[in-house]
């Protein structure tokens, strides 16, 4: 897959040179694959284009964030933000990050932030709902899961609030969920 796309990110820089979309998906790609110095290099020929450089810093955040590198992930996230200050994405992948550096509480801030500029996201609830979870807040997990089902039918929330209720002896209710 990588060399089919590779090569389509090859033909569309044959097209037009300038064309830094191509820059951010080479970068998405070197990132996916831990070859860090060339993503690197293809984020920061994205930042020229203005209309990608909030994305571009998306992926270096993603990227020092895989690192460790949890200060400069943090600044690439607030650049990121200060460009699309409304953008559920930048509030996700913040969330992730924190998430993943042991900041639930954080994490949970910042997906809240994202559920409420895209309150229709089922995937955003479901997440929230998982959060909640690991901090032991089984009343706001449930209310996230049943937000998220609300929005769109799905397997993470009906499993995660079907254990839940199994954990709080709703056997019944739990057997429908995982039905």
């Amino acid at each position: 897959s990588f060399d089919r796309v590779q090569s389509a990110c090859k033909r569309a820089s044959g097209m037009d040179p300038g064309l830094r979309e191509v820059s951010l998906a080479l970068g998405e790609l070197h990132r996916t694959r831990g070859e860090y110095d060339q993503a690197i290099e293809q984020y920061t020929h994205a930042l020229e284009d203005p209309s990608l450089r909030a994305d571009a810093y998306i992926g270096l955040a993603q990227l020092a964030s895989s690192q460790g590198r949890n200060p400069l992930a943090t600044d690439y996230f607030e650049r990121a933000r200060k460009l699309r200050p409304r953008d559920p994405l930048v509030f996700r992948e913040r969330g992730y990050h924190l998430y993943t550096s042991g900041d639930v509480a954080g994490a949970i801030g910042s997906y809240r932030n994202a559920a409420t500029v895209q309150p229709g996201d089922y995937r955003t609830w479901s997440s929230l709902g998982a959060l909640y979870q690991t901090k032991g807040d089984d009343v706001q997990a449930s209310a996230a899961f049943e937000r998220s089902l609300q929005t769109r039918p799905n397997y993470a929330a009906l499993n995660n609030l079907g254990t839940l209720k199994f954990n709080s002896g709703a056997y019944a209710e739990a057997a429908d969920l995982y039905r």
